[in-house]
């Protein structure tokens, strides 16, 4: 991370939620984006795992399965508001992909004990010129 985007990090970590969300609503795509999107995400973390954990647990998912789901939220939410400002509100939409994420049917859950095949495996040798 260069000095310039730590440095908007360090000011834009001090600066209210409403305050923000307004520079996120003004700002143009370029590295103070990046940094006022981050900020958001940041500061719904707090709602994305609490979400995580409440429907993860009813849904039988492992720490490992949670933690899994939370980054993934995080990341849609970052994607999602670097190219929308129209939304409403920041916290209602990670609460909402949450559940999304957690509740999909196709989410891959803890992966499963490798096992290994009691045979070997048969190989068979070919010989022959290869053409090229």
């Amino acid at each position: 991370m260069s000095i310039r985007v730590h440095q908007l990090d360090l000011h834009y970590a001090a600066l209210s939620d409403a305050e923000i969300e307004e520079l996120w609503r003004t700002s143009t795509a370029g590295e103070r984006d990046v940094a006022v999107v981050r900020q958001l995400v940041l500061r719904a973390l707090e709602v994305i795992h609490v979400t995580c954990a409440e429907v993860g647990k009813a849904a039988g998912l492992t720490q490992e399965d949670l933690a899994r789901a939370c980054d993934e939220v995080a990341l849609r939410l970052f994607a999602r508001l670097g190219r929308d400002r129209s939304i409403k509100s920041v916290r209602a939409l990670a609460h909402a992909l949450a559940r999304e994420v957690v509740a999909d049917p196709e989410r891959r859950r803890s992966p499963a004990e490798v096992r290994l095949s009691e045979r070997r495996p048969r190989l068979t040798l070919i010989e022959g010129k290869v053409q090229e």
